[in-house]
């Protein structure tokens, strides 16, 4: 079938730029076939009207380009072969017209047009061009920043954005080439990092705004193997930075840890940063931030694993959508105004490790799902105002080794699952309403150091189960409704330092192996209903005791010399007992041993 003279025209307008691109470069032809020309010859001289627009066709195209020849001249980036090194076009036969005089290339890309049947495919021929044709410099930046910014903010010289733009085009040592980096939006947003947070003034800007790749800058790292220009990790923690985060922080469109831990930033946390969603870390905690501590773009940061925003002004409510956070181990939140429940979501994400949600306004009950956080191994969620029971299925969570419930509204008893919990070392279930007796399952919990379960409604006998441990050191019972006889293992447990069991309704003596924990430091056994003397001890005993209250018992007797020893030669700050009065319980020489002597297990008396 004949060829129209559209088409015919097509392929002749496609293969006279093809060749005026291609002898720009020294004649880089090797798609081209010989034999094809003299088709091509042929073809011109059936058509004198097809010459014609030819030659009008390479007019315009010469013209146009070498207008443009001298405005690239100076910025061609990339050397042409030398025409001894590639194979030239065929000359053209004496009686055609001569084919259109090389020229400088208009094009970043060239491709042979492959659609022609008179050329054959050949390579494609790359050749890089200056970007910067009909622009300056600061045009070009301006064009690729105002895609990040406002325009309105990105001219005004007094804004961070303002004076990062005016630092890239005027001040900024390196001068980066617009046309060839690919990172100069990435430095562009550190720059107004380090404006809108007043980088004068930090611990430490080293590198920052110098002569340096932004990636040396201090606290930025750019680990990244497949792309190393760009920024992976800011590390600012304890740095002084002052201002707010602006939105240019997207800019970092690689970052996988943001770290500005123990700051002064100020405003909300900006919801561009829940637009990079390669992070892992994200670390606001210790600052002034306010607004909502779990906005709702959070949830889309799938690869989040640590989210620390503990100890700022951040309010609001915890979503459901928490769960959508598969991957997160680290929820800190602690120290904000953080109101309403707790879903039941926070239990399925599965994997986190440690949820750090005290000093809020929390309400309602503990939900049973966080049963199912296998890996949990710190929970803390005091100073709330929590209500209920806590749920059997918490002891579930047999890894844990921190549980702090203390200082909330919580109730009901005390399951004996809480002996699944081998591996706890920190309990506190104080100031709490929990009732009913302390279950004897706590034997198991040896690996404790901090036992403290004061100011609740404990109510029959302290179980005498504390041989097997080997590393407490803080013992609270006190102020409480526990009974019988204080506990002989108590005391033979070489770490422990306090011992807190006033106010209770215990009675009997006291026992004669508590010098046996020979580190004790604070011993309160007042407001009970103890009997007989107080033992003695033996010299080099109680070496660290500082502080002993025996007031408001039934004891006996008179205040054994060694422990006047110890307030007079020793570390014995306080000595109370019930000393006062006409007719003293115990006799204690005030102010020599004894330094506050209480009257009839009444108010306290000075002599």
């Amino acid at each position: 079938m004949m060829k129209t003279r559209k088409v015919v025209f097509r392929d002749v307008v496609a293969l006279s730029m093809a060749l005026l691109m291609i002898e720009a470069v020294n004649g880089v032809a090797s798609g081209i076939q010989p034999e094809k020309h003299d088709s091509f010859d042929m073809l011109l001289a059936s058509d004198r009207g097809m010459e014609d627009m030819w030659e009008n066709a390479s007019k315009v195209a010469r013209s146009e380009i070498e207008a443009l020849r001298l405005l690239q001249t100076d910025s061609m980036s990339m050397s042409l072969s030398s025409s001894n090194d590639m194979p030239r076009p065929p000359v053209q036969d004496p009686s055609q017209k001569p084919g259109p005089t090389p020229l400088p290339v208009i094009s970043p890309t060239i491709m042979l047009p492959s659609e022609s049947p008179l050329i054959q495919p050949g390579p494609t021929i790359v050749i890089p061009i200056n970007c910067l044709v009909g622009k300056t410099r600061k045009e070009y930046i301006y064009e690729k920043l105002k895609l990040v910014s406002e325009p309105e903010i990105l001219l005004n010289p007094k804004t961070p954005q303002g004076m990062a733009y005016s630092y890239l085009v005027n001040d900024d040592p390196i001068l980066l080439d617009p046309c060839s980096s690919s990172t100069i939006e990435q430095r562009f947003g550190l720059t107004t990092l380090y404006y809108s947070t007043n980088g004068d003034g930090w611990s430490d800007s080293s590198g920052w705004l110098d002569d340096d790749d932004e990636c040396n800058w201090f606290g930025v790292d750019c680990d990244n193997s497949e792309d190393p220009n760009f920024v992976t990790r800011l590390l600012l923690p304890n740095n002084n930075l002052m201002g707010s985060i602006t939105d240019e922080i997207r800019t970092l469109h690689k970052l996988q840890r943001l770290d500005v831990f123990s700051n002064a930033i100020t405003g909300t946390i900006p919801n561009d940063i829940f637009t990079l969603n390669g992070l892992v870390l994200l670390d606001l905690e210790e600052n002034q931030l306010t607004g909502l501590g779990f906005p709702g773009d959070l949830f889309s940061l799938e690869s989040l694993v640590s989210y620390r925003i503990s100890n700022n002004f951040l309010s609001g409510s915890i979503p459901a959508q928490l769960g959508n956070l598969k991957e997160l181990c680290q929820l800190w939140a602690a120290g904000n105004q953080l109101t309403g429940t707790l879903p039941d979501e926070i239990g399925t994400t599965g994997k986190i490790e440690s949820l750090l949600l005290y000093e809020n306004e929390l309400t309602g009950a503990l939900p049973e799902t966080l049963g199912n956080l296998k890996n949990l191994y710190d929970l803390q969620i005091y100073n709330n105002t929590l209500q209920y029971d806590i749920p059997t299925s918490l002891f579930s969570a047999k890894k844990l080794e921190t549980l702090r419930l203390d200082i909330n509204f919580l109730s009901g008893t005390l399951p004996t699952e809480i002996g699944n919990l081998v591996n706890l070392v920190d309990l506190r279930l104080d100031r709490n309403s929990i009732y009913g007796e302390i279950p004897s399952s706590i034997s198991k919990l040896t690996k404790l150091k901090n036992f403290i379960v004061n100011n609740n409604f404990w109510t029959g006998v302290l179980p005498d189960i504390f041989e097997g441990y080997e590393s407490l050191d803080f013992f609270d019972v006190s102020n409480s409704k526990f009974a019988g006889t204080i506990p002989k293992s108590i005391f033979q447990i070489p770490t422990l330092r306090i011992a807190y069991l006033s106010n209770n309704t215990f009675f009997g003596t006291i026992p004669s192996t508590f010098s046996n924990a020979t580190l004790l430091r604070d011993i309160f056994l007042d407001g009970n209903d103890l009997t007989g003397t107080v033992p003695e001890i033996s010299e080099g005993q109680f070496k660290d005791l500082t502080e002993l209250t025996l007031q408001f018992n039934f004891l006996t007797g008179s205040m054994p010399e060694s422990f006047c020893d110890l307030r007079m030669n020793g570390k014995l700050r306080v000595l109370f007992s019930d000393c006062g009065g006409a007719d003293p319980e115990i006799e204690c020489e005030f102010p020599v041993c004894c330094n506050r002597c209480f009257e009839g297990g009444d108010s306290a008396t000075t002599k």
